[in-house]
């Protein structure tokens, strides 16, 4: 039995990949960020080793194009290095 984690699990593809969670015989931790901020990489690693994650699937991004062309910043955060904070969390 596996246990997976999901991040962005309240958008589209992260509410799909929980309704399957929901029949699967591994174990799915769903985390949005009122649960898990992914943009924290102490956060991400604690989680990841406390609930002995198997699997990451990131679901989490910065998707509004014109808005990301303002904000930048933040878009770089979410799509770039916290996808970087949960690829080292899966390292370890």
């Amino acid at each position: 039995m596996l246990n997976i984690l999901i991040t962005g699990a309240r958008g589209q593809l992260g509410s799909s990949l929980r309704q399957l969670g929901s029949v699967s015989p591994n174990n799915y931790l769903a985390t949005d960020v009122a649960e898990l901020d992914i943009t924290d990489a102490g956060a991400v690693l604690q989680t990841v080793k406390e609930q002995r994650i198997d699997v990451i699937v990131n679901c989490a991004a910065y998707t509004n194009v014109e808005r990301a062309e303002e904000d930048e910043a933040r878009a770089d955060l979410l799509n770039h290095k916290a996808a970087a904070y949960l690829a080292a969390a899966a390292q370890e």
